[in-house]
C-alpha cells in the first residue's frame, strides 16, 4: 500500500522484509554447504591420485643412492633361491658386513653380532666372568695383549705377547678376537684348556686355567719417593674415569708433588665420553 506521496507504507515494507531476509539466508546456507561437500570430493580425489600413482612418481624422480648395493641384493637372492641347502639368513647378513669391515684392512675396526657384542658390554661393566686376560686379533692370530692384575690369567702364567694357539683342543687361528673371547670365556668354577705360543719357547705351553668373577679395576695408585705418584690405568672401562678421580684425589691428599701416569699394555676398550 503506498501513501498520497507514491512511497509505500513503513508497514508493507516491514513485511516485506522478513520474506527477502529469509529467501537471502536459505541460499547462503545452501551455497556454503555446497562448498563443503566440494571441496570433500576434491580432497578425496587428491588423495586417491596421490596414493595410488604417487610412490611410482616419487621412485622414478628420486635418485637411487644405494645402486652399489645391487650385486649384494642379487647375492643374497641368489643363495637363498638356489643354494643346495637351508641357509641361516641372519648369518648370512652379518657374513656379509663382517667383511665390508674387513676389506678396511684396520685391525682395530670390527663387526660384532648380539653374542659378541654382549661378551664385550660385559668386558667393560663392573665385572664378568672368564679368565682375566685382553686379548686382540693380530695377523690372523690371537695375541695377549696383557692378563688382568690377580686374575686367574695372570697366576697361571699368561704374559703379554702370548700367541693363542687353540682353546679346549680347537684351534683359534683366523677367528676376530670377539669370537676367540667368545670360547675362552665360561661360567665361574669351569676350567679351560689354552695352548700358547711364547717367543723363546719351541714347544707350545698347555695352561689349565679355572675361571672366575674377573671385577674390572682398571687404575691402580701407589705413592713413589720425593712424593711422586704413580698411577696405573691397565684398561679403559665404564668405570675408568671415576676410578682415575678417585685415584688422583687419594693421591693429593698424601701431598702428591709429581705424577707419573703408566699406560704400558693398556689395550684400549672403552671410548668414555665424560
Amino acid at each position: 500500500m503506498k501513501n498520497e506521496s507514491g512511497e509505500a507504507s513503513v508497514e508493507e515494507e516491514n513485511q516485506k522484509q522478513p520474506k527477502e531476509a529469509g529467501k537471502f539466508i536459505k541460499i547462503k546456507k545452501f551455497t556454503f554447504i555446497m562448498g563443503i561437500f566440494l571441496v570433500i570430493f576434491l580432497t578425496a580425489g587428491i588423495t586417491t591420485i596421490a596414493l595410488t600413482f604417487g610412490d611410482e612418481k616419487v621412485e622414478s624422480l628420486a635418485p637411487d643412492k644405494h645402486s652399489e648395493f645391487e650385486k649384494l641384493y642379487s647375492t643374497y637372492d641368489t643363495i637363498k633361491d638356489n643354494y643346495y641347502e637351508e641357509i641361516d639368513e641372519e648369518k648370512l647378513v652379518d657374513g656379509a658386513i663382517n667383511g665390508m669391515i674387513e676389506s678396511l684392512d684396520d685391525p682395530y675396526s670390527a663387526y660384532m653380532d648380539k653374542k659378541e657384542a654382549s661378551s664385550f658390554h660385559e668386558s667393560i661393566s663392573s665385572s664378568f666372568e672368564g679368565i682375566g686376560a685382553e686379548i686382540q686379533e693380530q695377523d690372523g692370530q690371537i695375541m695377549v695383549v696383557s692378563p688382568i692384575k690377580g686374575s686367574p690369567a695372570e697366576k697361571a702364567g699368561v704374559k703379554p705377547n702370548d700367541i693363542i694357539l687353540s682353546v679346549d683342543g680347537k684351534s683359534v687361528e683366523g677367528l676376530s678376537s670377539s669370537e676367540a673371547v667368545l670360547k675362552i670365556r665360561g661360567e665361574k668354577g669351569t676350567k679351560v684348556d689354552l695352548s700358547i705360543s711364547r717367543a723363546g719357547e719351541s714347544e707350545p705351553i698347555e695352561l689349565t686355567i679355572k675361571r672366575d668373577t674377573i671385577p674390572i679395576e682398571t687404575v691402580y695408585a701407589e705413592m713413589l719417593d720425593d712424593g711422586v705418584a704413580k698411577i696405573q690405568v691397565t684398561s679403559f672401562s665404564e668405570h675408568t674415569v671415576q676410578e682415575l678421580k678417585t685415584a688422583l684425589e687419594e693421591m693429593s691428599k698424601k701431598d702428591m708433588k709429581g705424577l707419573v701416569l703408566d699406560l704400558r699394555g693398556n689395550p684400549g676398550d672403552c671410548l668414555n665420553k665424560q
